[in-house]
């Protein structure tokens, strides 16, 4: 590891960065010097242009994503070269803004009725329910279910933030029956790994059902986290939505 990148790395630790945001951007700004040929302390505003022309002709890369290799860049060059005029040079692509795919509730009903497994039943259930991220459900342990109050703990969330969120009385009671018949090997997690009940679930192994792909593309976070969704999710808890319930 060179030292430009090691400090480049500190300088984004010493930040509270992500670890997937440290790695994309260290891969980014790796991918920039071998397309250049040179260091990035030899980098002009021209070869930035130029390696942001490949990314878009050459690689046809989306706007989201070159969204985060300017952002890598720009932090590279403001604070590791220390050259802010570059950093303020480099362009941000214009990202379009679409609506999202939200299914219905009878959709939500047969996704859920797809998942032969309960765990990965279950999992589904609380992601929709509580309106979290595939990377939240996944990490949730028991304590974090506070059937006193109604609430689910999130801790540390996207942008390492704790939250609470309502807790259904169905998915209440969907989780009871998950825990009552599918937990008998103990585990720290709510929803542990099957190989392994000392990890957590892979989010591969849930993100779809038995019988394949649903007909609209929903993704394991589209489906309880887009914008219009989350207010999907918090009124349908209202309404007592009845899920799924385990074989």
């Amino acid at each position: 590891m060179t030292e430009l990148r090691k400090k480049f790395i500190e300088c984004m630790q010493v930040r509270q960065f992500s670890a997937s945001t440290v790695r994309a951007y260290v891969r980014y700004t790796v991918d920039c010097a071998r397309f250049l040929g040179k260091s990035p302390m030899e980098m002009t505003s021209d070869d930035l242009h130029r390696y942001l022309v490949h990314l878009t002709q050459d690689r046809g890369l989306s706007p989201a994503t070159r969204n985060i290799v300017v952002s890598a860049l720009r932090f590279l060059f403001r604070h590791v070269v220390r050259a802010p005029d570059i950093a303020n040079s480099v362009p941000r692509p214009k990202v379009p803004k679409r609506l999202p795919v939200v299914p219905s509730r009878d959709e939500v009903r047969l996704l859920l009725r797809a998942f032969e497994h309960p765990t990965y039943r279950a999992i589904a259930a609380t992601a929709y329910c509580c309106g979290l991220r595939t990377s939240e459900v996944r990490h949730l342990v028991p304590d974090d279910i506070d059937s006193a109050r109604m609430l689910v703990r999130v801790q540390q969330g996207k942008g390492a933030k704790d939250r609470y969120v309502p807790l259904p009385q169905t998915l209440l009671e969907l989780l009871r029956d998950f825990w009552r018949l599918h937990r008998a090997r103990p585990s720290p997690w709510l929803f542990p790994r099957l190989s392994d009940p000392q990890k957590a679930v892979l989010p591969e192994t849930f993100l779809t059902p038995a019988c394949g792909p649903p007909p609209k593309p929903v993704c394991g976070n589209t489906l309880p986290r887009t914008r219009c969704g989350t207010r999907v999710q918090r009124t349908c808890w209202r309404r007592n939505t009845t899920f799924p319930r385990s074989s």
